[in-house]
């Protein structure tokens, strides 16, 4: 019976592929921008929810 499995790597030899590729940037600059735009979006949150506390306190 055939087994269509892929082949396992050894343990860091993907990373090692990636790195002879030169793909490693890559995968360091795409991993870069998501956590450069959660914080972008996390700190805009912050400035709005600071600004509806501010409106909120002047109204009470």
């Amino acid at each position: 019976m055939q087994s269509f499995a892929q082949n396992q790597a050894p343990p860091g030899e993907s990373a090692q592929v990636l790195r002879d590729n030169g793909q490693i940037y890559l995968v360091v600059l795409v991993l870069l921008t998501i956590f450069a735009g959660i914080l972008f979006v996390r700190s805009r949150m912050e400035r709005k929810l600071s600004k509806m506390e501010k409106t909120s306190k002047i109204h009470k």
